[in-house]
């Protein structure tokens, strides 16, 4: 099982809702939501010193958000209901280290 900021991602498929992300996901193109790197509105409050505790990304996607938090020495839990998004959230952070 692979690892996000020290955390196990566990991989649920039974959902049809995961489906229709796992195809949003699948696309030659990525989706608007996942633009490979924090949401502008978010990398603002993490330059600013806002982000104080361990973090929850709800709908993390390719985890750039919760990579970016590791990255600076946040503990970090991103959730998706998406497998694909998950697959490759593995791979970026077996990537990132």
């Amino acid at each position: 099982m692979a690892s996000l900021g020290g955390g196990p991602i566990s991989r649920r498929t039974d959902d049809s809702a995961a489906h229709g992300l796992d195809a949003a996901y699948q696309q030659e193109t990525p989706p608007p939501w996942s633009i490979g790197r924090p949401q502008p509105e978010l990398a603002v409050l993490i330059d600013q010193g806002k982000v104080r505790s361990d973090v929850l990304d709800a709908g993390r996607g390719n985890a750039a958000l919760s990579l970016a938090l590791a990255a600076r020495g946040y503990t970090v839990v991103g959730l998706d209901a998406s497998a694909t998004a998950i697959e490759a959230a593995a791979m970026a952070a077996a990537e990132q280290g």
